[in-house]
């Protein structure tokens, strides 16, 4: 549901929704400074604004190529990354990831909630900074 084609195909009766998403508006605040300046950057290279799960697309690389480069050898296979992924925590653009070495489980914040407002998904905050414990 956080898609334009909600809001497109809702039209006026989406107003006031309130929406979970995994992904981070990089252009709003309260988005993560990070994820800001990645807004900013894709903007000055693409020549607009960077779209829904770009700085998610960016982390998903970028977490994987570090843990890779970390164990410094010339060839690394996926079994090789496993116990170094799990060990991880990695400060992405869109939030930090950080994983349960005993089982990989995700414990990190990913949560991201917005409100259909004017029409538009108007970032809200993080589960931790929209509504903290």
């Amino acid at each position: 549901m956080h898609d334009p084609r909600f809001l497109q195909e809702a039209g006026a009766s989406a107003e006031g929704w309130l929406r979970v998403s995994t992904a981070v508006d990089p252009a709003a605040a309260p988005a993560p400074p990070a994820a800001r300046a990645f807004d900013t950057a894709f903007r000055a290279r693409h020549g607009g604004p960077a779209p829904l799960y770009a700085a998610e697309a960016y982390d998903a690389v970028h977490l994987p190529a570090r843990c890779a480069r970390d164990l410094g050898r010339a060839q690394v296979g996926r079994g090789d990354l496993l116990p170094t992924l799990r060990g991880t925590t990695h400060q992405g653009v869109s939030r930090t990831y950080a994983f349960e070495r005993a089982n990989g489980t995700y414990t990190g914040d990913g949560l991201f909630f917005y409100e259909v407002a004017s029409g538009r998904f108007r970032f809200l905050g993080t589960r931790s900074t929209t509504w903290p414990a």
